[in-house]
């Protein structure tokens, strides 16, 4: 068999199997032409799912008319002007195959015309053959219509799906660039003018919102963080909220849509502890990276992006988003100087004995305290036993118990471990060690946060530890300390745990181990990580008996279910059911 050139027409056609696969990556190259133009207003109409037809118009630009003849040669851009070029790169597309590449594989008529021009251009292609070039109107910006896509390409057009399902992905690439750029007038259609979807200019939230046809605004929240070389505009569904709508995530890179699993993974780290499908996401990040820190040049289809610097980007994500969900966390619990201050309206006035006018000021009292230091408290005024400090007792758990905001009624314990309380016509189940290790996590967080240490508590009779990895020991040393560890080297591999956490009653050398164990890099997620797990061993387990004070003081603690609705690990807390859910549980009319 002898070697031979191929044909121009067949290497053409070739060459745009890589860029065109099917209508929406038609749509896809003339829509990011479009932005590259400058347009702000693109309208899209189709029929037969785009394999029929397909019409993009935009009011961009335009070509000028010396400048027509290269618009369907191969490689040939004006996006580009060097080697060098590519590591500043700011438009959408770059590659210069789009147009010749469609072309080759479908018949093409462009229209186009700049500003203040008196005549436009009209150019015609036929499955990769030069039709002729004739004046038209001139109306600014452009238009290109397609028809007859794969027309003389049989083996390609048999691999196209139906016309719906072609036109379920027309608007998927629709709705991707819409989000993209909210800012613009975005239409589509079919050709008929049903099926019609338009966006006028607006924030990116309310595109979002739009896009989902979503009008529980509540339900999402919006971050915006910028850092030297980086910034992030993130918009998703708060933590609770999760599984409450359908699963939707996109990523845009400096506005173009990319699939990135190191960067979704980000997203998901971020989320850890604060939800518990950390897949039933519904949110869309906006990432702006100088061009010269990522390559996307590695597909001709640009969805895929190689960063330079991926542990920079991975670490600035999950500290913008973690800072804001902490903030969204705080912002949940109840405010205790409200809290007192609704207690101070509402409280009662104590009388003792039927002929007595004497009262007592009920003394100030701190909600995070636990119950046995707020009765010391009490008992220090009256002594343990007294007239006085049993009605003060009993006032004090009224407040603490039976607010008007978080009326509690502690119903009792099922297999020692889930714990059944009332309140508002509502029944809850908690997992006590869920609960409590998400109290714990959160006090514990608070107290690192404020005082840069957890308070340690120091062994009469130090641990032994074996340990061959000194490197991770000594290079993770100051995290340890902050955690509450104070660790001596006795011998080679050889350690002692002199002190612990006071809160870590337990498996201190087991936690210190899983700590260490950890391969996490960052050393927030490595806190983090480390305080869950603390929290995790110190709280009460499945089948430890709970007095009913002890209880109580964890539903005194349960101050927003926002924030304590899952633990560290996503474990749920908790679980509620309505009058309505206990119905329909014994088939009674709702």
């Amino acid at each position: 068999m002898k070697i031979k050139k191929l044909p121009i027409s067949v290497i053409q056609q070739i060459a745009a199997g890589e860029v065109v696969e099917r209508p929406s990556s038609v749509m896809k190259e003339l829509v990011e032409n479009s932005l590259d133009a400058g347009a702000k207003d693109i309208r899209i109409r189709y029929e037969e799912g785009g394999i029929g037809l397909l019409q993009i118009s935009d009011d961009g630009c335009g070509v000028s008319g010396g400048e027509l003849d290269l618009v369907f040669e191969s490689h040939a851009t004006s996006k580009l002007e060097s080697l060098d070029d590519l590591d500043e790169l700011l438009t959408m597309g770059f590659r210069g195959e789009a147009m010749s590449s469609i072309a080759a594989v479908a018949k093409v008529n462009f229209r186009t015309s700049t500003k203040n021009a008196e005549l436009g251009n009209e150019m015609s292609w036929e499955h990769g053959k030069f039709l002729g070039l004739n004046p038209c109107e001139p109306k600014p910006g452009t238009q290109v219509l397609v028809q007859d896509l794969f027309g003389r390409l049989p083996v390609r057009r048999k691999f196209l799906k139906s016309p719906e399902s072609e036109t379920r992905a027309l608007y998927q690439c629709f709705r991707r660039y819409a989000l993209a750029h909210a800012d613009k007038r975005w239409e589509i259609a079919h050709i008929d003018g049903s099926r019609a979807k338009s966006f006028a200019p607006e924030s990116r939230l309310e595109r979002f919102l739009s896009i989902l046809e979503e009008d529980r605004k509540d339900c999402f929240f919006e971050t915006q963080s910028k850092g030297s070389s980086y910034s992030i505009d993130y918009i998703g569904l708060r933590p609770r909220y999760f599984s409450s709508t359908r699963k939707f995530f996109q990523i845009f890179l400096n506005n173009r849509p990319v699939q990135d699993r190191q960067l979704e993974f980000a997203v998901r780290r971020s989320f850890e502890g604060y939800a518990e499908r950390l897949g039933d996401n519904c949110a869309v990040m906006y990432l702006e990276v100088p061009a010269k820190e990522f390559d996307v040049n590695i597909h001709p289809t640009k969805s895929e992006v190689r960063f330079h610097h991926p542990e920079k980007i991975f670490s600035f994500i999950v500290h913008s988003l973690r800072s804001e969900l902490e903030k969204i966390h705080r912002e949940s619990f109840i405010n205790l100087k409200n809290l007192e201050a609704a207690c101070e309206e509402t409280r009662p006035s104590l009388n003792f004995g039927s002929n007595s006018e004497q009262r007592v000021e009920l003394v100030s009292f701190d909600l995070t305290r636990s119950q046995s230091d707020a009765s010391e408290a009490f008992y220090s005024k009256g002594g343990k036993g007294s007239a006085v400090a049993t009605q003060m007792e009993n006032a004090l758990q009224a407040l603490l118990f039976s607010s008007p905001s978080r009326s509690w009624e502690y119903l009792g314990v099922v297999d020692r471990t889930y714990l059944l309380a009332k309140r508002n016509e509502e029944l809850f189940i908690f997992d006590q060690h869920a609960l409590h290790e998400r109290i714990l996590y959160e006090n514990l967080t608070k107290e690192l946060s404020q005082k840069q240490s957890l308070q340690r508590q120091r062994l009469l009779f130090p641990i032994k530890l074996q340990w061959d990895r000194a490197d991770i020991l000594h290079e993770h040393q100051s995290a340890l300390e902050e955690l509450g560890f104070e660790i001596r080297e006795w011998s080679d591999s050889k350690y002692q745990i002199v002190a612990v956490p006071s809160v870590l009653k337990r498996d201190q050398a087991e936690v210190l181990s899983h700590i260490l164990d950890s391969s996490i890099e960052l050393k927030e997620s490595m806190l983090r990580e480390a305080v869950a797990t603390i929290a995790c061993h110190s709280a009460v387990r499945a089948h430890d008996v709970l007095e009913v004070a002890e209880a109580q003081r964890l539903l005194t603690d349960f101050e927003t279910e926002d924030a304590l609705g899952h633990c560290p690990h996503g474990r749920p807390t908790f679980v509620r059911l309505d009058q309505r859910e206990l119905k329909k549980f014994f088939h009674r009319p709702v």
